[in-house]
């Protein structure tokens, strides 16, 4: 019998295990009959199958970047509670990593670099969380260097805590433009669409967000700077677009590692 998948385990009545990810979790069966999320099978060997919830806390530079994850989660993870559970925190911007990183965050900036060199360490003494995932723009900075010091950190303040990095390139508008279907249902009277979205090129570093405002804002990105209203918008532009993206058909190479991986812990 071949091993199930991750959530999934089965118990041998030889042997009074059950095994889990391929790991043998000694346990009296009488245990997991009575539990209301299994299904025994006699036959000899048992087949007991153990939805395994797991509970992760994304961390997110900005509000706007939150609630592109809030409509997205339950696209990719299933119903929330049904399946997994998380927590999203939007922060006050991207910031900087401190020179020390021993020392902590400057609370009044609530930027997530600055805030990151104490929370691996925090959620790593904290039950029930199992994996925390990093959500940021990688900007105008080296792709591999940046992540490579992020993994480094992470591995440095908590070796035994799941922590995963993905970078939206340029930005996170990158993402709503890998789904440029999504973009045109949520403003089919943005201005000029069509062309515009066209000449994208998906991930390139070119302003990816005033990219996105020429294209479905009155006024382009002259105009959303001038006002002054740029974080209101973006907000709006997650609310709006979200609902329409369908991740498998997305384009964005950054936005599938980060989907991808998802569904790896999914497994």
């Amino acid at each position: 019998m071949p091993y199930p998948r991750r959530r999934y385990g089965f118990w041998k009545k030889t042997k009074m295990a059950i095994l889990v990810s391929g790991v043998p979790l000694i346990r009296h069966w009488s245990d997991i009959w009575q539990k209301k999320d299994c299904l025994w099978v006699g036959f000899g060997i048992a087949i007991i199958w153990i939805q395994i919830k797991m509970h992760m806390e994304f961390l997110i530079e900005d509000a706007s970047g939150g609630r592109m994850p809030e409509c997205l989660l339950p696209k990719i993870l299933g119903e929330y509670g049904t399946t997994h559970t998380w927590r999203i925190h939007p922060y006050k911007g991207i910031g900087s990593l401190p020179k020390n990183l021993d020392y902590g965050n400057d609370p009044v900036k609530q930027a997530l670099l600055n805030d990151l060199p104490r929370l691996p360490g925090g959620y790593a003494r904290t039950p029930g969380i199992d994996a925390v995932i990093v959500i940021m723009d990688v900007d105008s900075r080296e792709c591999k260097n940046f992540l490579a010091e992020l993994k480094n950190l992470a591995a440095k303040k908590s070796p035994t805590l799941n922590v995963i990095f993905r970078l939206a390139i340029e930005e996170i508008e990158a993402w709503y433009l890998g789904d440029k279907n999504a973009v045109l249902r949520a403003y089919p009277n943005g201005k000029r669409p069509q062309k515009k979205l066209e000449k994208y090129q998906q991930d390139s570093i070119c302003n990816t967000w005033e990219w996105l405002a020429d294209v479905i804002y009155p006024g382009g990105a002259d105009k959303l700077k001038r006002e002054r209203m740029a974080g209101i918008i973006k907000y709006e532009w997650a609310e709006k677009i979200t609902p329409f993206m369908e991740p498998t058909q997305n384009k964005s190479p950054s936005f599938q590692r980060f989907y991808k991986r998802l569904l790896e812990i999914d497994v």
